[in-house]
């Protein structure tokens, strides 16, 4: 089994569905409702829905969305306590345009896995993106998502870089001053190491060049 189940990792990382799919039955059939063969489903299921243009292949993209959402409803009643099938909803109703419907599951998926990150930086995301909403609504959806976000990833500086944006345009002046100089502190450490790195790489040129030369 726990030589399937790394196969069926392997596989999903080269995007081989229709692989994954018969490893996965193996499994089943060894591990009946395992979570582990109905959550990997699950994500299989709605990767290989993104693959399938809406446009140029209707019916394939159809049956691989209802496949999807009938993977990811197994999943939810395998893990109620899981913020997985919300984020796993909320990008297949992204991806067929319905934004509502993704925010309402990765809402969900907030609520049954408070402390999941990806969750709240995907629901802070859609707001982002959206201009569905009344302004005053939209920001403070906004930033709620947002400081869950900083509070539960506080290193994350790809997420930081547009939290300070966010929290200008929100006039939120404590904050901005907070986030800058976390920003700040973020990008010196980066500088420092890829100096670092450079001159590690400029030694190891030097050895190069004086290898030959001192033979």
């Amino acid at each position: 089994a726990l030589q399937l189940r790394n196969h069926t990792l392997g596989q999903l990382e080269n995007l081989d569905y229709a692989s994954v799919d018969e490893t996965l039955a193996q499994l089943d059939r060894r591990l009946a409702d395992d979570l582990f063969v109905v959550q990997n489903r699950a994500i299989a299921e709605q990767l290989a829905f993104e693959g399938i243009d809406q446009i140029r292949e209707p019916g394939p993209h159809e049956v691989r969305r209802i496949r999807a959402l009938q993977a990811i409803d197994a999943l939810q009643n395998a893990a109620r306590q899981s913020a997985v099938p919300g984020i796993l909803r909320a990008r297949v109703e992204a991806r067929t345009g319905n934004k509502l419907a993704a925010r309402v599951a990765l809402l969900a998926a907030t609520k049954a896995e408070p402390g999941n990150v990806a969750a709240w930086y995907e629901l802070y995301v859609s707001w982002r993106d959206t201009t569905d909403s009344q302004p005053g609504d939209q920001k403070e959806a906004l930033l709620a998502a947002g400081r869950k976000v900083a509070e539960l990833q506080p290193d994350n500086w790809f997420f930081w870089k547009d939290w300070v944006v966010d929290l200008a345009r929100a006039k939120r002046g404590p904050r901005v001053a907070l986030a800058l100089k976390r920003t700040h502190e973020d990008v010196v450490d980066l500088d420092r190491g890829l100096a670092a790195a450079a001159r590690l790489c400029r030694i190891d040129d030097a050895r190069r060049l004086a290898g030959p030369l001192g033979r």
